[in-house]
């Protein structure tokens, strides 16, 4: 690259007035299109969490080893200021967390898909009267697509499912047919007469 190419490359990355310089966007992407949501939100602070779970063992000696990771859903905590009166974003908030709508979350140069509201407690101090603050929480949701196949025939009668075969109940024994597995002796005490 010769040293007009790079100066060139510069000059088009300070240039570019497309760039979207937020920290922190949030978009709906269960349509056609993503759409932009929550962009009202004053954001006081955002905390993101990746991480695995590492399964450990210990061993005679006391060491440990590890065996086995996986990688647990990504988790965001954003911390934001709603104004008291801003009814529409209280309103979209409370929408996206009830629906469950997936969201595509930018945290800066992190893009995580597939995520959507778990939580939204918020406090009211004295602070700020004309400010609510919300720590929303949002986690990355993993879907699966469950595939259902068909058995074949037992070949064996005894191998068949019994699912279907219901509940059996018991029977109680009627007293007539208590009576008539009494012994003889048993009647002379009782004072009815075995049949």
């Amino acid at each position: 690259m010769t040293t007009q190419e790079k100066q060139t490359n510069l000059v088009l990355l300070i240039n570019n007035d497309s760039q979207d310089l937020r920290k922190f966007i949030v978009w709906n992407i269960e349509g056609n299109k993503p759409q932009e949501v929550l962009s009202q939100l004053q954001i006081a602070r955002i905390g993101i969490e990746i991480q695995k779970k590492v399964f450990e063992h210990p061993l005679e000696n006391g060491a440990t080893i590890v065996d086995y990771e996986i990688q647990e859903p990504k988790k965001a905590t954003l911390q934001a200021y709603i104004a008291v009166d801003d009814i529409t974003t209280l309103a979209e908030l409370e929408e996206l967390y009830l629906r469950g709508t997936l969201l595509r979350v930018r945290a800066e140069n992190r893009i995580i898909d597939n995520m959507i509201i778990s939580s939204q407690p918020y406090e009211i101090t004295g602070g700020m009267l004309d400010k609510s603050l919300y720590s929303i929480s949002l986690k990355e949701a993993d879907f699966i697509d469950p595939q259902y196949v068909s058995m074949p025939a037992a070949k064996n009668k005894k191998n068949t499912s019994r699912v279907n075969s219901g509940v059996k109940q018991i029977t109680n024994k009627t007293p007539e047919k208590q009576k008539k597995n009494q012994s003889w002796l048993a009647s002379i005490f009782s004072g009815t007469k075995n049949k």
